[in-house]
């Protein structure tokens, strides 16, 4: 049995059967009713051949789109874990700080997804700040709520760049002095100061 052509040999076909019939359009002076008869088949044709290479054309996208659209979703979904795993790492490791140094929660004013959050906190006498997401809420439960516009929930203006750089600058103090760790009565830590740098929070027999 004869393999059936394929929709590009059809195309193909088509396409010089409409030449083949512009080429067959009279000479001289003929009735202008044959010549647009004519015409029309020959565009008939023509577009047949059009349409049949675009099906053609869709069929092997079709054939190939399965595959790579699987593979670039399953790459997509694995970018995404992993960046879902590094802002929970960072969560936690936020969550450690918070839970050392006076901060508080509050909703985040400037996200507008639900559930999302800002911490405050203090160390070194300089503020930080975070944003965190619903999905890391319950890491924070224990850190103090508030409104936005409590004082304590006031952004400083400080830059993502300054924020690290105050953490460099209270780590290499604290790498050159002895660290005093102020706790309250229930355990909750309430300041951690150096010997050479005491807050208000510091009671005289911390020295």
């Amino acid at each position: 049995m004869a393999t059936p052509p394929n929709y590009r040999q059809l195309a193909e076909r088509n396409l010089d059967q409409a030449t083949a019939q512009l080429g067959t359009l009279p000479n001289g002076r003929v009735p202008s009713g044959e010549v647009l008869a004519c015409s029309a088949k020959a565009q008939a044709v023509a577009t047949i051949a059009v349409a049949q290479a675009l099906i053609e054309i869709a069929d092997a996208i079709q054939a190939q789109t399965p595959t790579d659209t699987n593979d670039r979703l399953e790459a997509l979904a694995a970018a995404l874990d992993e960046r879902d795993q590094a802002y929970r790492e960072r969560a936690h490791l936020i969550a450690w700080l918070a839970a050392l140094h006076p901060a508080v929660i509050a909703p985040a004013p400037d996200v507008d997804d639900p559930g999302w959050q800002i911490l405050y906190l203090t160390a070194g006498g300089s503020q930080m700040s975070w944003h965190i997401a619903s999905t890391d809420a319950e890491l924070f439960a224990d850190v103090e709520h508030v409104d936005p516009d409590d004082p304590r929930a006031q952004w400083d203006g400080h830059t993502t760049g300054q924020k690290y750089e105050r953490i460099r600058q209270h780590v290499e103090a604290l790498n050159d002095n002895t660290v005093v760790l102020v706790l309250g009565e229930h355990g909750e830590p309430i300041c951690t100061c150096t010997n050479d740098q005491r807050c208000p929070a510091c009671p005289p027999n911390t020295a």
